[in-house]
């Protein structure tokens, strides 16, 4: 279980467009570079589970694999069905060239934001 921000790569360490997957105990979560902005989420579609990590990426949303669910990378709100359940956000922060992901707020929580140091 993810208790405290850890070190997951580097700013060069993800290229944009992609997404990379880190495990904290039983925890997935998926984090993705997109326009130079990093977002960590769930490593689940709360649809029917499957894994983001190989989600279709565009316009800072990214697609559900098996049924096209979109995303919205920054606020994790399901897209085309206002309402619906999304995705559950983690906190980022920058340090330098680190990014850390922290654990997750108690939902109902906003958004968490991106936080850039030095």
């Amino acid at each position: 279980m993810l208790t405290k921000f850890e070190k997951v790569t580097t700013r060069d360490g993800l290229e944009d467009g992609k997404a990379l997957v880190v495990r904290f105990g039983r925890e997935e979560v998926c984090l993705v570079r997109w326009d130079g902005k990093f977002f960590a989420f769930a490593n689940h579609c709360p649809h029917m589970d499957s894994p983001m990590q190989w989600g279709y990426i565009e316009q800072g949303f990214i697609e559900c694999p098996w049924h096209g669910f979109r995303y919205d990378l920054a606020t994790g709100a399901r897209l085309r069905i206002p309402g619906a359940g999304g995705l559950d956000l983690y906190p980022i922060r920058i340090v330098g060239d680190d990014v850390y992901v922290g654990p997750r707020p108690p939902s109902p929580a906003p958004a968490p934001r991106t936080e850039y140091y030095g």
